[in-house]
């Protein structure tokens, strides 16, 4: 048998996730049959957890392996599951709304505070910490701060001159419980395109799509790391979050419709 499943070995960002993922039931009506009781009941309950467990130790999205400590993208989700249950329960709820709305500016309130590293002028990848994460690009498609703000564009460009190795983007630079990073990881160049271009910065998302395009097997598919040394890719292949990541960016790196008619 494996190991027994415990709460605290769950990372904190999942109850995020799920929202994100059911929240286009709410408010697309093409999803309207799957609007359930239960399903608005899940929400609920997803939103209360996310705010019970935000800003509390994890090993984030990376499932690092050392003692958990508070990961700021973990309760960057958390913040985007009460944040979006908010938005839900305007329209489904209105009694639930103003609870959820104090709940996620607590907890953004709380990443303002914790997350911010006048050292790095950047957001870390945890509290207190001078270690920078890519994952905090999402940041920006999530909405966490207003895309103007400027500690947010401090962070895109800290993440950029941090984290770049030869043109690709690591995660982070520090030890894992693994070892130090040696290749860089394929999503999260996607997710600079994609924050860079939310921002009104479409030349350089433009410029740097261009450059990742080169990126790809015979058959177009992509793995998860990619040895910008070698040039080489490595790690599970295919890796659906690398094109994910990929079509994301793209859409956002395209030019408007308007400026192509």
């Amino acid at each position: 048998m494996g190991p027994k499943l415990s709460l605290e070995n769950i990372p904190n960002d999942i109850f995020g996730e799920i929202v994100l993922a059911l929240a286009p039931i709410f408010h697309d009506d093409r999803f309207s049959a799957e609007r359930t009781p239960a399903a608005l009941d899940l929400i609920w309950r997803l939103a209360a957890r996310a705010a019970t467990v935000a800003g509390t130790p994890d090993r984030g999205i990376w499932e690092y392996r050392r003692d958990p400590t508070p990961q700021t993208f973990s309760t960057l989700m958390c913040w985007a599951a009460v944040d979006r249950a908010a938005a839900i329960a305007e329209r489904f709820s209105p009694d639930k709304t103003q609870a959820l709305r104090d709940a996620a500016d607590r907890i953004r309130n709380e990443l303002a505070d914790q997350a911010w590293s006048a050292t790095r002028q950047a957001f870390c990848g945890a509290y207190r910490s001078n270690q920078l994460d890519a994952s905090l690009l999402q940041m920006v498609p999530l909405r966490l701060f207003p895309r103007d703000d400027a500690k947010l564009l401090s962070t895109i460009d800290a993440i950029r001159d941090g984290l770049s190795h030869n043109g690709w983007l690591m995660r982070y630079r520090d030890d894992d419980g693994l070892g130090m990073p040696a290749a860089a990881f394929v999503l999260c160049t996607f997710w600079q395109i994609e924050a860079l271009a939310l921002v009104g910065r479409q030349a350089e998302a433009r410029d740097l799509m261009n450059a990742a395009r080169t990126l790809g097997s015979p058959l177009g598919l992509i793995a998860e790391h990619y040895d910008t040394v070698r040039h080489c890719m490595s790690g599970n292949f295919p890796q659906a979050y690398s094109h994910v990541g990929e079509i994301r960016a793209a859409f956002a790196a395209s030019p408007r419709w308007l400026d192509v008619l």
